[in-house]
């Protein structure tokens, strides 16, 4: 590229630093490489030859994504680039992604966030095998943070109470459990939503209130489709509805304790923490504090 930019291996060779003899070898040997002429020479002076033009502009295209690589290798070093897989329970964090991942685009704009769907228990086996490289997890009572793991709170909020808004008591400012009670209530189960069933029971015996029939929905859209529709209420640590925003009523409970929340935490492995897994913490956590004032 340097002597045919000069097309004149005297001053290719000064700009380079080394001897003209030198570079002319070196010339020669890679023509003898590929097979063929990439310079003609003769008293009048240096030219490209057509495959030496062709080699030229192949020679660019090598050296740009060279130093590409380069900048990207840098960048991933600095956690700024390529793919970031982190795992979210959509049941306590769907109300916050949508707006996070836009921040974070806009903040990292070479990372790709893949979200993967985990419960707890699966987000941590998940950090261990680096198949995700950030959790998002709501402890149940009594949970012990692996050794290898570190967290930080992203959230704390309280459980609302969720209801239809055909509901009788929809348009009160606030509900007791002793109200919610009365009614049947779903609740997300299985594997994957265990928490959501432990969370509940504890609130009702933690306040001496009995709690009625109990139904158990395998998924968070078909409970808010069965609250909206009249079939049950329910409790989430949300603020507000993305579901159903016009059919739903979201309100505060009386009751009051630690265990009428919820405490999200990030974690992540101890011996890989990048920028960016360290930018979409905060992200979140500043997009859930602000759009609790919102």
């Amino acid at each position: 590229m340097a002597v045919a930019e000069v097309l004149n291996f005297r001053a290719a060779a000064k700009g380079l630093h080394v001897s003209a003899p030198a570079l002319s070898q070196q010339i020669k040997n890679l023509e003898e490489e590929i097979g063929v002429l990439l310079f003609d020479r003769d008293t009048k002076g240096v030219r490209l030859t057509a495959a030496g033009r062709v080699f030229l502009e192949e020679s660019k295209a090598l050296i740009s994504k060279a130093c590409k690589a380069q900048d990207l290798a840098r960048e991933a070093s600095r956690g700024v680039s390529g793919r970031l897989r982190v795992g979210y329970n959509s049941a306590i964090l769907a109300e916050y992604m949508p707006r996070s991942l836009m921040a974070f685009t806009a903040k990292f704009p070479s990372v790709l966030v893949e979200l993967v769907d985990l419960n707890a228990a699966e987000q941590i086996d998940a950090l261990a095998t680096d198949v995700i490289q950030l959790a998002f997890i709501a402890p149940p009572i009594g949970w012990a943070l692996p050794p290898h793991l570190a967290d930080a709170q992203v959230l704390h909020v309280k459980s609302r109470a969720v209801l239809g808004q055909g509901h009788q008591l929809a348009k009160k400012s606030a509900l007791s459990l002793r109200d919610l009670s009365t009614d049947r209530i779903l609740v997300m189960s299985g594997p994957k939503w265990a928490v959501h069933r432990e969370h509940i029971w504890r609130m009702f015996k933690a306040h001496d209130v009995p709690l009625g029939e109990v139904v158990d929905v395998a998924r968070l859209d078909a409970l808010l489709t069965m609250v909206a529709g009249g079939e049950g209420v329910s409790i989430l640590g949300w603020r507000r509805s993305m579901a159903y925003a016009d059919q739903i009523s979201i309100l505060r409970i009386k009751e009051s304790g630690p265990e009428m929340e919820w405490d999200i935490r990030a974690v992540w492995r101890k011996s890989a923490c990048t920028n960016a897994q360290k930018g979409f913490v905060d992200v979140v956590r500043a997009t859930a504090s602000a759009y609790g004032k919102d």
